[in-house]
């Protein structure tokens, strides 16, 4: 009866332990441990990805502008 207290207790500290870790280190300490990206990593992807849709925006509103240019009629 004394080990299975003992073993109870040892499952209960690390419980205690990991509760702790998730709430102090929040959700970007389990995915930084399992690999994936945090919050931050996850923020400037977002962001260069959101730069680079301007980017390809923009040259496709010049491309269109050129165009016009090319296909309005000429004065005389």
């Amino acid at each position: 009866m004394a080990n299975v207290t003992k073993k109870g207790l040892g499952g209960l500290s690390v419980s205690v332990l990991i509760l702790g870790v998730l709430a102090l280190g929040g959700c970007d300490f389990v995915r930084r441990v399992a690999g994936r990206p945090t919050g931050a990593e996850i923020a400037q992807k977002r962001e260069l990805i959101r730069a680079k849709e301007q980017a390809a925006a923009a040259a496709q509103e010049a491309a269109q502008a050129v165009q016009a240019a090319q296909e309005a009629p000429r004065a005389p």
